[in-house]
């Protein structure tokens, strides 16, 4: 649920905006479940889905145009989202703690697993975009991290 709580240029992570399982299913009852195992959630029908793949964003003031489901652009949004939440400062603050204990690490920032393994696989189709190689830059910037 964290990486529904990250916004491109975040550099810290907001806890109230990350929304949590039973919210989630509260306010979009008709559009998700939880899958038979009770580990996810996924679309509900498949009339959801292509609903969402058929939002018309060039539409002028659609209000729908955000929830669009483009499979064309879905690498560069999840890479920059990956990056995004890679490159918060909460990270830098609490290397020691990642150290220490990287189980309750991981268990306390889900995200983190998934955006560390699969940053690069995302960035691949896409990494002509500036703002993507902007983020890239600054992940690998030796001054971020205070170390020399």
């Amino acid at each position: 649920m964290e990486a529904l709580s990250i916004t491109e240029g975040d550099t810290q992570l907001d806890l109230d905006a990350k929304p949590d399982e039973e919210g989630i299913l509260k306010w979009c009852s008709s559009l998700v479940r939880k899958t038979p195992d009770g580990m996810r959630l996924e679309l509900a029908h498949f009339t959801v889905e292509e609903f969402l793949l058929a939002i018309d964003s060039k539409k002028p003031n659609n209000p729908y145009s955000r929830y669009k489901i483009n499979f064309g652009d879905q690498n560069l949004q999840l890479a920059k989202l990956c990056l995004t939440y890679l490159l918060l400062d909460d990270f830098r603050i609490k290397e020691s703690a990642v150290e220490e204990d990287p189980d309750a690490f991981l268990e306390e920032y889900c995200f983190y697993r998934y955006a560390t393994d699969n940053w690069v696989k995302h960035t691949f189709s896409c990494r002509e975009d500036a703002d993507l190689v902007d983020l890239m830059e600054t992940l690998f910037d030796p001054s971020k991290s205070g170390k020399s």
